[in-house]
């Protein structure tokens, strides 16, 4: 094969213009083809970062040539809604709470606390005591047991507070927002929490 039949096999997209390179070296010892293709520039222009102020901003891009192609980005930036915190008072003479716990500085809390572990509530008993309650529920961040703060407490200081000898539990509950996507199922109603 001479260079010329080389040459001639290469696309024209790659020996014409737009920094690209080719050349063919005859030496003593055959034919040497060195092809050089430079990281194409899109034919889109990149939108810029997104804006970080507060409120609604639409971008648009439109380029046209043969056809006409935009390109639209909407940023809308809120500031994170407060998270509730309450008091719950639950009877513990009647034995169980009706709640599991997960999570604590030693174990881990998935699907809950991802940005923050902690200790959570994992499961809520149908008919029990903290479901009776009505104010607690799977996911909800648990910060005190009776004053004491178990927010960098084990899986088991945690579960030795609420252990604790006391006719009335008062728990501080932070209502965390369920992950996305993440279903929560009640004595047949569902609610699924949305992402934002």
């Amino acid at each position: 094969m001479t260079s010329a039949d080389f040459q001639a096999m290469i696309p024209s997209h790659f020996i014409s213009g737009g920094g690209r390179q080719v050349t063919v070296d005859k030496s003593d010892h055959g034919p040497s083809v060195t092809v050089t293709v430079q990281k194409a520039v899109p034919d889109m222009p990149m939108l810029p970062p997104a804006p970080t102020e507060l409120g609604t901003v639409t971008e648009t891009i439109t380029k046209s040539t043969f056809t006409e192609t935009v390109m639209t980005r909407v940023t809308d930036n809120r500031l994170l809604e407060p998270l509730i915190s309450e008091e719950v008072i639950l009877p513990k003479d009647q034995g169980s709470l009706g709640f599991s716990i997960i999570g604590g500085t030693d174990h881990s809390c998935t699907p809950f606390g991802a940005n923050e572990p902690g200790i959570f509530i994992s499961h809520i008993v149908a008919g029990g005591i903290a479901a009776l309650s009505g104010k607690l529920r799977m996911g909800d961040r648990i910060l005190k047991v009776n004053g004491t703060d178990v927010t960098q407490a084990t899986h088991q200081e945690a579960v030795m507070e609420l252990l604790r000898p006391c006719d009335d539990i008062k728990l501080t509950v932070q209502h965390d927002p369920l992950p996305a996507g993440f279903q929560v199922r009640m004595m047949g109603v569902c609610a699924v929490a949305r992402g934002y």
